[in-house]
């Protein structure tokens, strides 16, 4: 061991770390992190929270999640606060942490449980919150009727992060974007909040079909980007198809230009997730986001299925709150936009 320590180089480009992933495809892929690549992504989630030694961050992910390692652990290396584990998730256990055990400053929640949190009223005001200063959220789209409503309620702030194990880092802070229901579709066009790692990314939305780079307001494309969050390359040989000819990652997210200024990146859909009916295309995330804002959706995926005429309809398959069955008729129904929406309880 002693020899081998001797003749050890370490360089920080070195891969430290393997995520294995799929996305919406298949089979996994090897995504190898260096210690570099490591260091942007803490830096990023580090000052969008604006962490100090002063914090307590609670993780409710195990540490092969991007927010578990990435958002949670490595921040707390950087600011030396204290970082207090939960695994396996269990919602009263982890809010009683927030109120009583450890009085956590920051977390890091998926969306499924804020829109838990504002349908279940009781679960809600059962725990004193007001520890909290921030709370991340990600990993699916926020719905801005959910943010807004426990912001409101809670009077906590959320932070909207959009990531992936490639290096996908955009972030959206209530700095930057007062308003929730804003910013929680809106991101900056330089990705990430400040600093050196928003100076360092390039990124570019390019129109799918003809190759163009999309540079007006209201039209669609992919988001591909390039910078010191961004990994190398996949482990097993095939980096080449998913990465451009002037070196930019093809993400295979779709997002389009928004804002009066032009200001902002506007989530859409993953590319290959679009519904495509009688020629027009339609965002499932769209229509999840605005679902779930109603009373009887607890959660809500949406999907393309099979029609002879139209090519594609849109099916909700949705889990209703507690004591109420999903229907698109009658006051206080599900809306079926264009009669194109079957709904199917799950």
């Amino acid at each position: 061991m002693r020899n081998y320590l001797a003749d050890l180089t370490v360089d920080p480009n070195d891969s430290v770390s393997i995520c294995w992933t799929s996305g919406t495809e298949a089979p996994p892929k090897g995504v190898p992190r260096c210690h570099y690549d490591w260091l942007a992504i803490a830096r990023v989630c580090h000052d969008a929270a604006e962490l100090t030694s002063a914090d307590v961050m609670l993780n409710p992910f195990p540490m092969v999640n991007m927010a578990g390692f990435g958002g949670l652990m490595l921040p707390w290396l950087m600011s030396g606060c204290v970082l207090v584990q939960h695994q396996p998730f269990e919602a009263d256990v982890y809010l009683r942490q927030i109120q009583d055990d450890e009085r956590a400053t920051y977390t890091i929640v998926a969306p499924a449980l804020l829109a838990r949190m504002m349908n279940e009223e009781q679960l809600r005001e059962s725990f004193d919150l007001t520890s909290l200063r921030l709370i991340g959220s990600g990993a699916a789209p926020l719905a801005g009727d959910v943010v807004a409503a426990w912001e409101t309620a809670t009077k906590v702030e959320v932070i909207n992060f959009f990531g992936s194990n490639e290096g996908t880092c955009l972030v959206s802070t209530p700095k930057q974007i007062p308003d929730a229901h804003d910013r929680s579709r809106y991101f900056p066009r330089n990705g990430v909040a400040r600093g050196v790692i928003a100076e360092a990314m390039e990124l570019r939305l390019v129109d799918t079909d003809t190759g163009e780079v999309i540079t007006e307001s209201g039209r669609r494309g992919e988001l591909r980007l390039k910078g010191p969050t961004l990994f190398a390359g996949y482990q097993v040989g095939t980096s080449a198809t998913f990465f451009d000819a002037e070196g930019f990652f093809r993400t295979g997210d779709l997002f389009e230009i928004a804002g009066e200024n032009s200001d902002f990146l506007r989530y859409v859909d993953r590319v290959k997730d679009i519904i495509i009916r009688g020629g027009i295309n339609i965002a499932p995330a769209e229509i999840e986001n605005m679902l779930a804002a109603h009373p009887s959706v607890a959660d809500v995926a949406v999907v393309g299925v099979p029609d002879e005429v139209m090519g594609e309809r849109t099916c909700a398959v949705v889990v209703p709150t507690a004591g109420t069955t999903p229907t698109l008729d009658g006051p206080g129904g599900i809306p079926a936009a264009q009669e194109n929406l079957v709904v199917q309880a799950a």
